[in-house]
C-alpha cells in the first residue's frame, strides 16, 4: 500500500485587474505567523506606513492596501491586497512568527521558523512569484522571528 499523501491548499480570491495579492501559508508549527507590509516613508519625519494584524488598512475609505485574513492557528492563508490606490513607492513585505510573551526567548518552534514557510504574489493572470524559507540552519536565523519575503513596487 502507497502511504497517504498530504495535501495542504489554501484558497484565496484571485485579485482584479490593477491588484496583487500577497498570501502566507505555513505548516503547523509555529502556531501563529504574522503577514507584514511595510513601506517606505513619505518624508523624513514621518511613520512607515504599515499594514498587519493591529492595523489592517491603510485608508478604510481607499482600495488601497488591506490584510484580508488572519489566520492564528497553523497553515494560514495570510493574504494582504494591494489595491489600485495603494501609494506608491517600494513596500517590503514581511513575516513574523508571532509568539506570546512567555514564548520570546525560546530556541524552536513555535517561535521559530521551521522552513517552508512561503509567501505567494497573484495579479489578475495568476502566480506571478512565490518565496519560501529555506528548511534547516537557515530557517532559524540565529533565532530570527523576522523574514523579508519580498518587495512591491
Amino acid at each position: 500500500l502507497a502511504s497517504p499523501l498530504a495535501l495542504r491548499v489554501a484558497t484565496v480570491p484571485v485579485p482584479p485587474p490593477n491588484t496583487l495579492r500577497a498570501v502566507l501559508t505555513w505548516a503547523t508549527l509555529p502556531a501563529d505567523m504574522d503577514l507584514l507590509v511595510i513601506g517606505t516613508a513619505l518624508s523624513p519625519s514621518a511613520t512607515l506606513p504599515f499594514v498587519y494584524w493591529g492595523s489592517r488598512d491603510l485608508d478604510p475609505a481607499a482600495d488601497d492596501l488591506q490584510l484580508d485574513t488572519d489566520a492564528q492557528y497553523g497553515f494560514g492563508p495570510e493574504s494582504v491586497r494591494f489595491g489600485p490606490a495603494a501609494p506608491e513607492g517600494t513596500w517590503a513585505v514581511a513575516v513574523n512568527v508571532y509568539a506570546q510573551e512567555s514564548e520570546r526567548n525560546c530556541s524552536a518552534a513555535p517561535c521559530q521558523f521551521v522552513g517552508g514557510e512561503r509567501v505567494d504574489f497573484y495579479d489578475a493572470s495568476g502566480l506571478v512569484a512565490s518565496s519560501v524559507m529555506p528548511a534547516g540552519p537557515a530557517a532559524q536565523l540565529e533565532g530570527s522571528s523576522w523574514w523579508l519575503a519580498g518587495r512591491v513596487q
